[in-house]
């Protein structure tokens, strides 16, 4: 048997079953499906978890659930006016395209709402006439623990950002 050419052919083979596995899986390539909810259906806001965000009387203008799967996240969007105003909201995962874009009135009582259930970084991006910017949601938050993201939109045009997590292991 020649074995040059047997460890020659075996080399050659072997880089060719390995072509391609330095790059990542394209599996996260495809974007998350969008689905309204309705308000009625929205259960996640526990007592503890938006007790200091969300005023009893406040109401969703939006509600949209991105992807499906067991871990979630929520992201809710304000503004710091008593009148509501337009605000344009736009998704995208972080360093690609917008998949998501919608125009909603928020207010300090009325909000949009964003339930995150496929894990990744995202990027929500918020503007008006008033102004805006970009907020990032981390891939940390989307998991199997109850956690939220509150986007206020100031009346100076600036973002504040806080969040709240249980940070319970998931197992």
């Amino acid at each position: 048997m020649d074995r040059r050419r047997l460890l020659q052919g075996l080399s050659g083979g072997l880089g060719l079953s390995m072509a391609g596995c330095a790059t990542p899986p394209l599996s996260g390539a495809r974007e998350p499906p969008v689905n309204r909810l309705e308000e009625s259906t929205v259960t996640a806001f526990d007592d503890w978890l938006f007790a200091d965000a969300v005023e009893e009387a406040t109401g969703a203008t939006t509600l949209v659930q991105i992807g499906s799967s067991a871990d979630s996240h929520w992201v809710l969007v304000f503004a710091d006016t008593a009148q509501p105003i337009d605000a344009t909201i736009t998704i995208s995962r972080a360093d690609r395209e917008p998949f998501y874009t919608e125009t909603v009135a928020i207010s300090a009582d009325t909000y949009a709402g964003f339930r995150f259930m496929t894990p990744g970084a995202y990027t929500v991006t918020v503007s008006s006439d008033t102004g805006g910017g970009d907020v990032a949601v981390s891939d940390d938050f989307i998991d199997c623990n109850d956690s939220y993201q509150i986007i206020r939109l100031q009346s100076d045009g600036e973002l504040s950002e806080s969040s709240l997590t249980e940070e319970v292991a998931c197992g």
